[in-house]
């Protein structure tokens, strides 16, 4: 079996494992087997997949964050019933659409639910299930479609069946959780990323930096970093290419320092030796602020390519037709 890092390095793999193992503080204990295979030189010292979480019946709540078991499944026959798309339906390449029950059946009552996906859904198509809670208790379904091509579904294809027990048992057993918390809210910093807009819109738009103002970065001190996952650049056997600094004017070259300054107070830059140089170049925005950049032109030309097949950027234009408000 081939298995390659995120960075598309090809991890050495030494074999496979099957290992019986029990959920911490469940009553009673319940033995789980499960095959692993053994990989040397990553950072996790286990890793379950998707298929496995579905096997043993793991169950993620995005609400409240947290990952809790069924640990049964028998009593889940009191009712099923499947998930049938009322109308033909087309997923277009490297895309998704969610999928919500009908009228009479979109109330999902307060119990254990369990969605099993059909054997016969095409080769490609990830089903993702999710109770959404607002503005009421219904069931939805995300298609994605992870294929380069079209895929069609007729009407009335069964994607699923959905089991639910109204008399379940005991509350579920948590075994992972993880909270966070409460940010203040910089009111001044939202006012000041405000697009020019009217002002029934622009109240929408600040309404919705409130709500996920954590996902924000406002100033360079709040972006973060990963030591996770290394970049690396195939120069396929080229000599260093070292260039000179462009020449800049006294003020450019405050601003730059400045910004240099800043990158480096916040550890998103560090000191270099590297054979390796390329010249800054100063970008005016339209805002008046000054943006860093690097003159990577010629260390582009000698990069091997990645051959990882990207949408055509024509297709992702044609997806922002009728839409009036872009954000970048």
């Amino acid at each position: 079996m081939d298995l390659f890092s995120i960075n598309d390095k090809r991890l050495v793999t030494e074999g496979k494992i099957t290992v019986n193992f029990v959920v911490a503080d469940e009553t009673p204990h319940q033995l789980l087997e499960q095959e692993f295979i053994i990989v040397d030189g990553i950072v996790e010292n286990c890793v379950l997949g998707r298929d496995a979480l579905y096997q043993h019946h793991f169950v993620y709540n995005g609400r409240k964050q947290t990952i809790y078991r069924v640990p049964e499944i028998d009593h889940f026959q009191e009712k099923e019933t499947p998930f049938v798309i009322a109308r033909p339906l087309r997923i277009p390449r490297y895309s998704s659409c969610v999928l919500e029950s009908g009228k009479e059946e979109a109330q999902v009552p307060h119990s254990t639910c369990h969605f099993v996906k059909c054997t016969n859904i095409p080769t490609g198509l990830d089903l993702e299930p999710f109770v959404s809670i607002a503005p009421s208790r219904s069931f939805r379904v995300v298609a994605i479609n992870r294929t380069n091509k079209t895929i069609f579904l007729p009407r009335l294809t069964v994607l699923g069946t959905l089991s639910t027990n109204k008399n379940a048992r005991a509350s579920a057993l948590t075994i992972a959780s993880c909270h966070s918390s409460p940010v203040s809210v910089d009111l001044s910093l939202i006012e000041a990323a405000l697009p020019d807009l009217e002002e029934d819109i622009k109240n929408k738009v600040r309404e919705l930096i409130k709500e996920n103002y954590t996902n924000f970065a406002f100033q360079v001190n709040e972006l973060g970093h990963t030591s996770l996952v290394k970049h690396k650049i195939d120069t396929q056997g080229c000599d260093p290419i070292r260039q000179r600094a462009y020449r800049h004017s006294p003020k450019q070259r405050k601003v730059a320092q400045e910004i240099i300054d800043e990158l480096l107070e916040n550890k998103l830059i560090r000191l270099s030796m590297s054979p390796w140089a390329a010249p800054i170049v100063l970008v005016q925005k339209k805002t008046g602020d000054v943006r860093l950049c690097v003159d990577f032109r010629k260390l582009n030309a000698i990069t091997k390519k990645d051959s990882f097949p990207l949408p055509r950027i024509d297709d992702v234009l044609d997806l922002l037709q009728g839409q009036q408000y872009f954000s970048t």
